[in-house]
C-alpha cells in the first residue's frame, strides 16, 4: 500500500513538472491592454472600413468594424496572451452568429498583425492594428 502512495506521488510530481516547462510566458497587460486600429482598408466586398479593438486588463475585448459612411458593427469577448502571441475570441452582441477568432502578433515597432487568415476576407496584407493614445479617436500615428 505504501509503494503505491509513493508511486502515485512520483508520477504526479513528474506530471506537474512537465507541464510547467511546456508552458509559454504570459504577455505583460501594458504590451496588450488598451485601444488598437487600423488604417482604413477594403473589406471583401470592396467597400473601405476601419477596425478598433479594445482589450482591458480582465481579459475582455470588444472589435468594431466601422464601414466609411459610418455603418458599425460591434463583436465582444475575450483575450489571452502568451510570448507574443494573442487571441481574440469575439461574437456580434445579441446575435448567434459565428465567433470571430483572431490570432495576432506582436511586430516590431509595437504593432499587431494577423498571424494566420483569410486573403480573400482581409486582403493580401492582412489586418495591422496600431496602438492608439489614452483617448480612442486620437491616433498616435
Amino acid at each position: 500500500m505504501s509503494y503505491r502512495i509513493v508511486i502515485v506521488t512520483l508520477l504526479a510530481l513528474v506530471a506537474g513538472g512537465c507541464s510547467q516547462q511546456d508552458k509559454k510566458p504570459r504577455l505583460p497587460l501594458q504590451a496588450v491592454v488598451g485601444n488598437w486600429s487600423s488604417d482604413t482598408l477594403p473589406d471583401a466586398n470592396g467597400a473601405k472600413r476601419v477596425y478598433r479593438l479594445h482589450m482591458d486588463e480582465q481579459g475582455m475585448a470588444e472589435f468594431v468594424s466601422t464601414a466609411e459612411g459610418g455603418t458599425a458593427s460591434s463583436e465582444r469577448g475575450t483575450w489571452d496572451g502568451a510570448d507574443s502571441l494573442i487571441r481574440v475570441v469575439v461574437r456580434g452582441a445579441g446575435t448567434a452568429s459565428r465567433r470571430t477568432s483572431l490570432l495576432l502578433a506582436i511586430r516590431k515597432g509595437g504593432e499587431l498583425g494577423l498571424v494566420r487568415y483569410d486573403s480573400t476576407a482581409w486582403g493580401a496584407k492582412g489586418l495591422t492594428l496600431f496602438r492608439q493614445g489614452a483617448d480612442s479617436s486620437a491616433s498616435t500615428r
